[in-house]
């Protein structure tokens, strides 16, 4: 059983108490480094907002973190513009690009020889990590929406031909290393501040390929690119996926899956005394017919012939067991002239193709504040409305599953309630999408076979 003083024993605690801090770090005026240390807000914080992040929500192996807004209390001018001497920002630079920091989690307080303590669960407790960026809006009634944006967003708010380091044996993971590294002219890192100020703020798993395309920042490919658009071609190039966690760490990492699971949801139909009790409903479940595809295409050169092509696909009959001829046939459509060779165009397309030429299913569900998981991370779901809640009426009579079972004459029976098919006993999957609504206390989560 697991006991109150861990995570999962404050999750399934129906009287737990939660914590929601709000830190920012301005830019110093003149230099627009960060000062060192965190200022907390909390206290002022009217809205927090909904944190959202997903992957293949629109594209294959895009990672979304969205924004949020944050509407603050505005009573004693805090956070009027920066010329204003009663702002928070009045003696240093603009609102804009100000780090921003959420935490969240349970605190446990426990009683020793007349002495409280607190103990704070989970302890790496950050849930967002990003930057003011955007129209503030002064809404009139002394409160002010500032919008914040997930750190990699400054990918994306910088152009490629700025960056310097180009040369045609770059590999994917020797670019991303060179935005770790990136410098201007006065030594500055560039990239860096964003991800804790140091390099070790950057995940980056080791490519080989080498992109000869990527020589010079007037090549075709990089003139009017951004840094986040080199990012994301060179992901689909390597199966890749360029993201920052809600720790706040760049990740440049291969789309492999934990083959461990890391938590276990339990629903109407199930219990366990160890994780509790915590979806509270289920609001689509069933075969995702609209992620299959009977065919990968990856053009990977730009002329319209057969050899520029690399296609994995499945074997279409007219028969029963054929996807194509019973689901019809859909293709997934790759090009990325950045792919170096047919072989690496090869791995591509079979490595998509054997995640979505077969049907999986997906599940949309509703529970308690669970504040530590994260995308791809493999869970288990428990979810039977056909049986009753265990610790329920069971031992208020005889009851038995069927007619065959009874061991008494006079035995009641459960009705199986075959309408309903949503059956899940401790069943996998993995964490695709994950929606965290910080002021209601509640998360969403869609999870994928």
């Amino acid at each position: 059983m697991s006991g109150l003083n861990s995570l999962v024993g404050q999750i399934k605690n129906p009287r737990s108490k939660v914590y929601r801090r709000l830190y920012i770090k301005r830019r110093e005026p003149g230099t627009g480094q960060y000062e060192d240390a965190w200022v907390e807000l909390t206290d002022d914080v009217v809205k927090w907002g909904t944190i959202k992040k997903s992957v293949d929500s629109n594209k294959i192996n895009q990672f979304k973190f969205s924004n949020i807004t944050l509407t603050m209390d505005n009573s004693s001018g805090k956070y009027n513009d920066y010329n204003d001497e009663n702002s928070l920002w009045f003696n240093y630079s603009d609102q804009q690009r100000t780090l921003v920091k959420i935490e969240a989690g349970f605190l446990y307080e426990t009683k020793t020889n007349g002495i409280w303590s607190v103990t704070e669960y989970p302890s790496e407790n950050i849930v967002y990590n990003g930057f003011i960026s955007g129209d503030i809006n002064i809404k009139g009634n002394n409160e002010i929406a500032i919008p914040v944006v997930p750190l990699t967003e400054c990918f994306r708010q910088f152009s490629a031909r700025r960056l310097t380091g180009w040369n045609s044996s770059l590999t994917a993971s020797d670019f991303v290393e060179m935005l770790r590294d990136q410098q201007d002219g006065d030594g500055d890192y560039i990239f860096r501040p964003f991800f804790g100020d140091t390099s070790t703020g950057f995940d980056i798993q080791s490519t080989t390929v080498q992109y000869t395309n990527l020589n010079t920042s007037t090549a075709q490919d990089i003139i009017e690119a951004t840094v986040w658009n080199v990012l994301e071609k060179l992901a689909e190039a390597e199966n890749y996926v360029p993201y920052a966690t809600r720790e706040g760490t760049f990740r440049f990492v291969p789309r492999t899956l934990d083959t461990a699971t890391v938590y276990h949801f339990i629903g109407v139909g199930g219990f366990s005394s160890y994780y509790g009790h915590t979806i509270k409903n289920v609001s689509w479940f069933g075969k995702r017919f609209n992620k299959y595809y009977s065919r990968v295409t990856v053009k990977w050169v730009d002329a319209d012939t057969a050899s520029s092509y690399e296609v994995a696909e499945s074997d279409f009959r007219v028969r029963s067991d054929s996807s194509p001829w019973t689901l019809g046939e859909r293709t997934i459509s790759i090009e990325n002239f950045w792919i170096p060779t047919a072989t690496v165009a090869e791995n591509i397309a079979d490595s998509l193709f054997l995640e979505f030429s077969a049907i999986r299913r997906e599940i949309e569900f509703s529970t308690s504040f669970i504040p530590h998981l994260d995308i791809f991370d493999r869970v288990l779901i428990t979810y039977d409305p056909t049986l009753p809640t265990q610790n329920g009426v069971w031992d208020v009579y005889n009851w038995e599953d069927s007619t065959t079972a009874a061991q008494h004459d006079d035995a009641m029976i459960w009705d199986s309630s075959p309408g309903d098919g949503l059956k899940l006993n401790s069943e996998e999957f993995r964490l695709i999408s994950i929606d965290m609504n910080l002021d209601t206390l509640e998360c969403k989560f869609i999870g994928r076979e």
